[in-house]
């Protein structure tokens, strides 16, 4: 996610700046989970995110696991904490990969799984099929 793609205190009213940050992180781990888990989605990128931007993308969304972790009885925590190790396995092996279009079937696994776990439900069209969300004209 580029900064001017970050939520302002304009679009999101009087959203704290941790609650901002948290809404980014989020927003970054969907698009890259969803990215890798589809290969439609990943051959119509018009730009293959770097190594060191997919691993900023899952740290972010881990430091949300490590925040939810302090209240694990908060109902709403319990899809993150339980997307932990998912999330970790795919960062494993994102380390190792060079970004390319071809995404690696056990890390497109890892990514569906770390999408199932984090509460998302994965298209009607299954992964394979999934061509990401029509643009907004």
């Amino acid at each position: 996610m580029t900064e001017k793609d970050k939520p302002t205190n304009a679009m999101h009213g009087d959203m704290p700046k941790e609650a901002q940050d948290a809404l980014c992180a989020m927003i970054g781990f969907a698009e890259v989970t969803i990215a890798l888990a589809a290969p439609r989605v990943m051959a119509k990128a018009s730009r293959i995110p770097s190594r060191e931007e997919l691993l900023r993308a899952l740290d972010s969304y881990l430091a949300i696991i490590v925040d939810a972790k302090r209240r694990p009885n908060n109902e709403d925590n319990r899809q993150y904490i339980a997307a932990e190790p998912h999330v970790i396995r795919l960062r494993e092996l994102i380390a190792t990969w060079e970004p390319s279009k071809d995404v690696p079937e056990d890390i497109k696994a890892a990514a569906r799984a770390a999408l199932v776990a984090s509460n998302a439900t994965a298209p009607p069209e299954g992964w394979d099929n999934y061509e990401g969300e029509p643009d907004a004209d």
